[in-house]
């Protein structure tokens, strides 16, 4: 392969990860990481989960997550309204490639 070969196929390289990195969906999934480290640092989730009656018993934890949800504190409220309304805009996005027709998040066709 010649120089010039080389050169051109790093840059198609170069080219095809920038825009898998800064795809929108790629970019939402990074926020929503940042906003989990976060929000793991505020909560200790391992007790919260120790705590959590069983999801079988869906009125026992009904009551669980809306005490809990009204317990915290006003940052921990804007993360976890924060990483619902990111889960729901990913669905969507996610919800739209399927019905493009398309395979990958990227939105290309396989």
């Amino acid at each position: 392969m010649s120089q010039l070969n080389k050169r051109i196929m790093r840059r198609v390289y170069a080219v095809y990860i920038w825009h898998t990195l800064v795809n929108p969906v790629t970019l939402k999934l990074y926020v929503a990481a940042i906003f989990t480290i976060i929000l793991s640092t505020s909560v200790s989730i391992s007790h919260v989960i120790a705590n959590m009656p069983t999801v079988t018993d869906f009125g026992a934890w009904y009551q669980f997550n809306i005490a809990a949800f009204s317990n915290t504190e006003l940052g921990v409220k804007v993360l976890i309204g924060s990483l619902a309304l990111l889960a729901l805009w990913l669905l969507r996005d996610v919800m739209r490639k399927i019905v493009a027709g398309t395979t990958t998040l990227s939105g290309q066709n396989l």
